[in-house]
């Protein structure tokens, strides 16, 4: 994020509510403004490499909001291209 600038994010992640209240947390702690979140509440690591690909991508596409400098897509599980 530093060497873009990003300040202002959308995230995507496969964690929990929990998680992501402690993800949330400490992005704003570090000067991070988080525009929204979208998660598809999984609690498994495991289980978050099972996500397809192509849902991934689907979902990031659905969440990034515009008004965002970037979209964050959290946990080295997701097996993840958007581009």
């Amino acid at each position: 994020f530093e060497a873009s600038g990003a300040k202002r994010l959308s995230v995507l992640t496969p964690y929990v509510r929990e998680v992501n209240e402690t993800l949330v947390e400490e992005l704003t702690r570090r000067g991070f403004e988080i525009v929204n979140i979208g998660s598809f509440n999984i609690d498994s690591d495991f289980d978050a490499t099972r996500i397809p690909s192509d849902a991934i991508a689907a979902a990031g596409r659905d969440l990034c909001d515009p008004s965002a400098d970037v979209l964050f897509v959290s946990c080295t599980a997701l097996r993840a291209c958007l581009g």
